[in-house]
């Protein structure tokens, strides 16, 4: 997924937070086996004003490898079912 602000964008009439032109945002998915998608790459870059105070200019890039899922079971452990012998 890939977003660009072509203009301003205000949210809330510019009282919460404006994003201003040129402001990019890219996000990678990648399908793991089990049918789960997790992000393998966040990066964005922009110019944002927030709740008419902070004003920051920022880059950020955010990479993610070697990913594990796991299952848990939370009725396992000490319990045994009712069958078990």
């Amino acid at each position: 997924m890939r977003v660009r602000t072509d203009r301003d964008v205000k949210i809330a009439g510019g009282l919460f937070a404006n994003v201003h032109k040129g402001f990019e945002f890219h996000l990678m998915q990648e399908r793991q086996p089990d049918g789960v998608w997790i992000a393998n790459l966040v990066e964005g870059t922009g110019d944002v004003r927030a709740a008419l105070f902070f004003h920051p200019r920022f880059r950020f890039k955010e990479v993610t490898t070697d990913c594990r899922l796991y299952s848990v079971d939370a009725t396992s452990g000490s319990m045994k079912q009712k069958d078990a012998q």
